[in-house]
């Protein structure tokens, strides 16, 4: 999708916002099928979705939302079963709840 054709159909950020969390959501469920046992995941907002976390270890899988909070990345968090045989989970969060 264009950017002009997205900023035409959404007239508010708030469904923008919510239609980028649920892309967002849909591709890491897509990577959490596919992913390594014993990964390293980190969790949490946009200070995680920027960050590569594939130079922190080459096992590590990025399951970043920009704009979440806390209680956003709880609720998650249930949408990850390679979570179970993760090796390690790197939450990070700003003050935001």
């Amino acid at each position: 999708m264009t950017a002009y054709f997205i900023f035409h159909i959404f007239k508010d950020s708030e469904a923008l916002t919510h239609y980028f969390y649920r892309q967002m959501t849909s591709f890491q469920s897509r990577i959490d099928q596919n992913s390594p046992p014993r990964a390293i995941y980190f969790i949490g907002d946009s200070q995680i979705q920027g960050l590569a976390v594939s130079a922190v270890t080459p096992l590590a899988i990025n399951y970043g939302i920009g704009n979440d909070t806390t209680a956003g990345v709880i609720k998650r968090i249930p949408l990850y079963n390679s979570l179970n045989t993760a090796k390690a989970v790197s939450p990070l969060m700003s003050s935001k709840l």
